[in-house]
């Protein structure tokens, strides 16, 4: 039983990110088009020198942004089921980068950067099983007096093909061996090209992108930087901690927790609706160096419409809205009151117990119920690498090693087999499935029968998807690497005792259930690179909505602010005036343009309130702020009385920050509060 639903999971896992087009960068201010599996449809997003001269350590949506633009454009831009293309393998990054292809300008203009190189494996053939695709370029940026060479290192994580036995690829120990391997062949190909093209005395400076497969491998290969894996010479200097960006996107697990490394320039962009960023799993030990970013959830968020609304416009137009029918987060369900009825399993009726859990959520659901699939399915990764690793790579090459050599997969092969599963794996399929564990059963009386029809049920479940599968995907399943797989995550340890009758055990279950449900929902679709991008853009789009919140007003914006409130049309200075909420300074200057502070802001409210016939609170044996002797004379009583009404409340800590300037988002507040008062 703990196999039953694993399939799914290995369907995830074999999904090929869409091919890329070839894409021509616009360039405009430093402007450019993102490419996309639509092709080029304007979606822009802005490149900045200045990026690269700020603290590495401090998120950037803007960067972040970029940078799953350049992470989209190393996928292999002729995609699979073509012919291998070397010299257009890296056309989309080429372009993106230095608005060339092959060395011949394209574009008018580009993001500046020269001398692009492809590693060998992106270059020399195909992709195989343990290949890794990766390019780089280079520019000087100018910080302070000191010029550096910005070099843009992306990794390719989409078009990959037989690469994916890559990502089974486990080992028996260490971090995942597959990313691993991957990661030091990126960091060599890196230390060649400074090599190659670098003079001595250079200060470098490095921008770190993948998606997916290529977000661990840049994430590690980022990591291994930071521990000083660089070999370099003649008087080249990289300081990871002020010189190194990285940021990836939808990225997996493949480091060991004991060699994790909190390094804080490394940014991991990653959604709690997305399998990917699930496995290698967390019961295996696995994580990720550096930093999770997350995107919003409904759980979590607490404007999450409002974002999710942003996301749904930046994918239409970046897709031309060939995904937002189904990309479906406002189908996102709650799980709730799920009951495990123990009597129905093949286990010891006297163990008997039954267990409801109510309103889990479905990021707990994947992350939770992923976490205890595995450690029950495999509780140990050398079970894995013993058991199915070999097949697994076998049955992945043989599947994505589709440019064009034999044995090439008919046409519409991969879209008929996911198709099948699909159907297979359907909510009327689930349901069947899983009825005899959550349904009553008095049908079947003793433990004996239960086991019987339990094993019966599955067994001829398993030979007809076989069936299926071989009908509609043209591939041989029985006595192949592909009947082995399937078989292993449905029946391995298939006994009595394999299913203890643990309170943990089917809560997990339960959350594993919960979390596959969700999954089908949304149409398996949270590990799409368009939707990283429309995410990350939201994200950007946010930060700077929180920007512009931390404004400060000038006092003619502040009582402008009370104008509108009041419905006010006159010019606001000469209302505020009129009224005596602002004096000036004895002189007839209003300075109206001068910054509001927070004390002058209260006394301008205070006035208001006042006239409003709200007479002064009573602010008698009121607690002082710390920093009361930072507050003007002329100001205090108004201070205290905003503290009282509720208007203003301290800065930081018990500090009122007399002197701070009044933000936009404190003004908008304070306004708001004023509807308590009518």
């Amino acid at each position: 039983m703990k196999r039953i639903l694993a399939i799914l999971l290995t369907v995830l896992l074999l999904l090929p990110a869409l091919p890329l087009t070839a894409f021509a960068a616009e360039h405009t201010d430093a402007s450019i088009t993102v490419p996309s599996v639509s092709g080029n449809i304007g979606t822009s997003c802005t490149y900045s020198d200045d990026y690269f001269r700020g603290d590495p350590t401090r998120y950037n949506p803007d960067l972040a942004l970029l940078s799953i633009a350049f992470a989209m454009s190393c996928g292999t831009a002729d995609g699979i089921n073509t012919e291998w293309q070397p010299v257009t393998a890296a056309s989309n990054a080429e372009s993106f980068l230095c608005g060339t292809f092959g060395g011949s300008e394209i574009a008018e203009a580009s993001l500046g950067f020269s001398e692009f190189a492809r590693s060998a494996d992106m270059e020399n053939g195909k992709p195989g099983t343990d290949t890794i695709g990766a390019v780089a370029a280079n520019k000087i940026i100018r910080e302070g007096d000191t010029d550096y060479t910005l070099i843009a290192l992306g990794i390719r994580g989409m078009g990959y093909g037989a690469e994916w036995a890559s990502n089974f690829t486990v080992g028996a120990e260490g971090d995942h061996k597959g990313f691993s391997d991957s990661a030091s062949k990126v960091t060599a190909f890196l230390s060649d090209y400074i090599n190659t093209y670098l003079d001595s005395n250079t200060r470098i400076k490095l921008w770190i992108t993948g998606y997916s497969r290529s977000a661990i491998i840049a994430n590690m290969t980022a990591a291994a930087v930071c521990d000083g894996a660089l070999a370099l010479s003649n008087g080249m200097t990289l300081v990871p901690a002020d010189d190194l960006y990285c940021y990836t996107f939808a990225t997996p697990r493949g480091v060991l927790a004991e060699n994790a490394k909190p390094h804080a320039n490394i940014f991991n962009l990653v959604s709690a609706y997305d399998v990917v960023p699930a496995v290698a799993p967390e019961a295996w030990g696995f994580t990720r160096h550096g930093v999770d970013v997350a995107y919003p959830t409904a759980a979590v968020t607490e404007d999450f419409d409002a974002q999710k609304a942003v996301m749904l416009t930046y994918l239409t137009k970046l897709t031309n809205g060939k995904m937002t029918d189904i990309v479906s987060p406002s189908k996102i369900p709650v799980i709730s009151d799920i009951t495990i009825h123990f009597e129905n399993l093949f286990i010891d009726p006297d163990n008997l117990v039954e267990i409801t859990y109510t309103d889990t959520t479905p990021e707990t659901a994947i992350r939770d119920g992923m976490n205890w699939y595995f450690s029950k399915a495999f509780p140990t990764r050398s079970a894995y690498t013993a058991e199915l690793e070999d097949a697994m790579r076998t049955l992945t090459a043989q599947l994505l090693d589709s440019y064009a050599e034999t044995p090439a997969l008919p046409d519409g092969t991969l879209d008929a087999l996911l198709g099948a599963a699909a159907s297979f794996m359907s909510m009327d399929t689930l349901t069947t499935l899983l009825a005899p564990m959550i349904l009553p059963r008095t049908d079947l009386a003793d433990f004996d029968s239960r086991h019987a029809d339990f094993v019966y049920l599955f067994e001829s479940t398993f030979d007809d998807f076989l069936t299926t599968l071989e009908q509609t995907s043209g591939i041989p399943m029985r006595n192949t690497a592909w009947e082995v797989v399937l078989h292993a995550f449905l029946f391995n340890t298939l006994d009595a005792a394999a299913i203890a009758a643990y309170e943990d055990d089917y809560t997990g279950l339960g959350l594993f259930v919960g979390g596959l449900t969700y999954l089908l929902d949304s149409g398996l679709t949270a590990h799409y690179p368009e939707v990283s991008f429309a995410w990350t853009a939201a994200l950007a789009d946010a930060a700077k909505e929180a920007e512009k919140e931390n404004v400060p007003l000038s006092r003619l914006a502040f009582v402008a602010e009370l104008a509108k409130k009041n419905g006010i049309t006159m010019d606001a200075g000469t209302w505020a005036q009129s009224l005596g909420l602002i004096i000036g300074d004895g002189t007839g200057d209003l300075a109206l343009d001068d910054l509001i502070t927070r004390e002058q802001a209260s006394v301008i409210v205070d006035r208001y309130l006042a006239l409003c016939g709200i007479s002064g609170a009573s602010i008698e044996g009121m607690p002082l702020y710390s920093d009361d002797s930072e507050i003007s004379e002329w100001a205090r009583v108004a201070v205290y009385h905003m503290t009282a009404y509720g208007f203003l409340p301290s800065g930081i800590g018990n500090n009122f920050v007399p002197a701070g300037m009044l933000t936009r988002a404190a003004a908008r507040d304070c306004t708001e509060q004023l509807e308590v008062f009518g």
